[in-house]
């Protein structure tokens, strides 16, 4: 077997990235079918000759072991602090990370009540905490476990080998300060130095863009600045990948020749040079996918043996899912290792016949890098897609022109922001011809994302279970195919456009019947309401926000989505405390009736006098019916109507629902913001939403999960969309 590497590699990420979620007695069953199957292909005369099936079955069978051991000896064991309190010694691993109001800190306990440990933590203060990077910490803290209330955040804090959380039980703790040798507080300096030199010389998003390319470090970025590159499927180019591996190397390697070194020696010095740049960004699972990939490679020029891609990919997977059996549940080792497969693959079938084609046609020489560079995007879209479509609940189109413009222009400005940088450190008085070119790329590449991004046409929007059906269906059609390929007929490559059009037009209709439905768009932006309630064609704005940091730009990205087709607005109760968001929604829905506790408030917002309503008992919005609730202090509830949902949306968490009428409670769901109505009770309720930041949404999600009832908060973990089918609910997280 040629590829013994590649075969196990990919058939142990595949098992852990599917098995990763489930239950222990699964992945019981799931290793004594491997292991039964690895028997019957080793007795088997004519498949163990071709040895690939029985490496591969020995690999899935080693990876549900791999899995049910560190379960049994790792994940469970550190579960049972969630829910005590201990006294623990922590050394605090990062910066201090300031979001909602809190403090958030990476740490790990190296002692828990008095005994030695080996505990990842994710630490949150109420506080501004006087601590740095590498300090130790000690206290009495409270533990909890990680992503409890959401399925996403649990999967993802798992991937990143963090399953606990704590904060200081009394709010207080003792700092012992910095004791012995920390190499990584050196990264930190020289992280903190280049960000320092290149948000001097480049402002804004300039520079956080510059900032990302180099290090991957893209939380400098505005949300409006990632949204466009994540919106047109660009998002690698700030996430170190094989993409600035390789360019970096290539660089390293380029000035070491010139320098008249062998090509022995050059390899051997660029080692260290890319193990450093591995550690500066970071050593998340791109990086070391991309990394690993670069040493074999390496390695293979200094000992003169042959490579092979697809082995080194296999051997990469091979130690990041033995280093940590969960890091396959991670979107972004997923997408990079499905891409990286997807470009091999092409690289080694599909581009030689390119290259044919264009060496019998000179005059269509002028397109061959172009369409080069699309067919490889081509190919590692199509491998990313399942992943991109179940994740974000669609696919945008835009990676296409995205990747044929942005790619080349991020390798200049990445190689240019390098040279800047250097020169800044240096002084910042020189003259910098470098820090001005990669200013000019990178304000051409969020031009570019803006423009690409804001083409909704581009974008097709699928629903995850939708998504499911299609990916299963084409994934067994393909597999038929395989087979028949295997046995001498050839179908496979009609099989692969067959399946190509099949999820177009699955896609295309699913989508289309989507936009049938009625849907709940509940908007992550702190303590207040925003969300958007659709029926078909008529779409309503519930509220204008809350007091999350990046709140204005949430409002103004959700309505530059939706403005073009929002027909009203229910302005919140207590409008002088969102005046900010209020004036931001003013610029953008200057075509919808405003429906206004206050109208002459709304008037003085800027919002057109024609358009202002006072709020009646009852209205009709399209197909949408509304009606107006208020209990004896005045406190209001609206109750929007459609044929397939009946949402009620609370004002204020502390109205009375005792002097309400009783078709008040006649709601399918019900949306409330920062807290919620403590004498909730009727039968028919199924979903209870919360807009809330982190720790209060927590909370009250908790509190109505221990009433019985199915309940979700925002707590900045993303947007939920909840969809109704004749008044049967499903909610997604997004």
């Amino acid at each position: 077997m040629s590829r013994p590497f590649a075969v196990i590699g990919i058939t142990v990420f595949a098992v852990l990235m599917i098995l990763g979620s489930a239950s222990e007695p699964v992945v019981l069953a799931v290793f004594a079918v491997f292991t039964a199957a690895l028997l019957l292909s080793v007795l088997i005369k004519s498949i163990r000759r071709q040895s690939v099936f029985p490496v591969a079955f020995a690999g899935a069978a080693v990876a549900c072991l791999l899995l049910i051991c560190v379960n049994e000896f790792y994940y469970y064991p550190t579960l049972k602090l969630a829910g005590s309190s201990h006294s623990a010694k922590i050394l605090i691993t990062d910066e201090i990370e300031a979001k909602y109001g809190n403090y958030y800190a990476q740490g790990t306990a190296s002692e828990i009540d008095g005994e030695r440990a080996n505990v990842k933590l994710r630490l949150v203060f109420s506080f501004s905490p006087e601590i740095s990077p590498y300090d130790t910490i000690e206290g009495d803290f409270a533990f909890y476990q990680l992503g409890e209330t959401s399925e996403d955040l649990l999967v993802s804090y798992k991937s990143q080998d963090r399953f606990v959380g704590a904060y200081p039980e009394s709010g207080e703790f003792e700092n012992a300060g910095r004791s012995g040798f920390h190499p990584g507080i050196y990264v930190i300096y020289v992280r903190n130095a280049v960000k320092k030199v290149i948000m001097k010389l480049l402002p804004n998003d300039y520079g956080a863009l510059c900032i990302a390319l180099m290090t991957g470090e893209r939380t400098l970025l505005s949300g409006e600045a990632y949204d466009s590159l994540r919106d047109c499927s660009i998002t690698h180019i700030i996430c170190v990948s094989g993409l600035h591996i390789s360019i970096w190397c290539a660089a390293i390697l380029w000035i070491l020749r010139k320098m008249h070194l062998g090509k022995k020696l050059s390899c051997m010095l660029t080692i260290p040079a890319l193990l450093a740049l591995m550690v500066l960004t970071g050593m998340t699972y791109s990086v070391l996918r991309a990394g690993i990939m670069m040493l074999i490679f390496l390695v293979s020029e200094i000992i003169s043996q042959r490579r092979d891609s697809l082995n080194s990919l296999g051997a990469a997977l091979i130690i990041i899912s033995v280093l940590n059996p969960y890091s396959p549940q991670s979107l972004s080792l997923k997408l990079s290792a499905l891409s990286t497969l997807g470009i091999i693959l092409c690289s080694i079938y599909v581009m030689p016949k390119v290259t044919e084609f264009y060496s019998t046609r000179n005059s269509l020489k002028i397109t061959e890098k172009p369409v080069k560079l699309l067919v490889i995007t081509a190919a590692a879209a199509g491998f990313t897609l399942p992943v991109t479509v179940t994740a974000f609940g669609g696919y945008s189109f835009a990676v296409f022109p995205a990747n044929l413009i942005i790619v080349p222009v991020a390798e200049v400005c990445m190689i240019c922001s390098a040279f800047g940088t250097a020169i800044g450190l240096i002084s910042l008085h020189i003259p910098n011809l470098f820090a001005f070119v990669s200013g000019l790329c990178a304000k051409f590449i969020l031009k570019i994302a803006q423009i690409l991004s804001s083409l909704k046409i581009l974008r097709l929007s699928v629903r995850y279970t939708d998504a499911c059906l299609i990916f299963a269906g084409i994934f067994i059609f393909l597999a038929l195919a395989a087979f028949l390929t295997y046995t001498g007929r050839k179908v496979f490559p009609l099989a692969g456009y067959l399946a190509a059009f099949i999820f177009v037009m699955s896609s295309v209709f699913f989508a289309f019947s989507d936009s049938l439905d009625t849907t709940l768009t509940v908007f992550d932006t702190g303590n207040g309401s925003a969300a958007y309630f659709r029926s078909g064609d008529d779409c309503i704005l519930l509220g204008c926000g809350g007091d999350a940091y990046d709140g204005s730009y949430r409002i103004k990205k959700m309505l530059r989505d939706f403005s073009d087709e929002t027909d009203a607005v229910i302005l919140p109760e207590d409008t002088a405390d969102y005046n900010s968001y209020l004036r931001d929604v003013s610029e953008l829905v200057q075509g919808s009736i405003i429906y206004s506790p206050d109208p002459g408030y709304a008037l003085k917002l800027a919002f057109p006098a024609d358009k202002i309503v006072s709020v009646p008992d009852n209205f009709q919005i399209g197909r949408i019916k509304a009606t107006l609730y208020k209990d004896g202090a005045g406190n209001s509830a609206y109750m929007f109507e459609s044929k397939d949902m009946n949402l009620l949306y609370i004002c204020e968490p502390g109205i009375d629902f005792a002097s309400l009428p009783g078709a008040a409670k006649d709601c399918d769901v019900m949306l409330c913001r920062a807290g919620y109505p403590d004498d909730i009770a009727f039968n028919g309720l199924k979903l209870a939403v919360v807009q809330a930041e982190e720790s209060r949404g927590y909370a009250a999600q908790e509190e109505l999960t221990d009433k019985g009832l199915n309940a979700a908060a925002t707590a900045g973990c993303g947007d939920i969309v909840i969809t109704a089918d004749d008044h049967n609910i499903k909610a997604v997280r997004r």
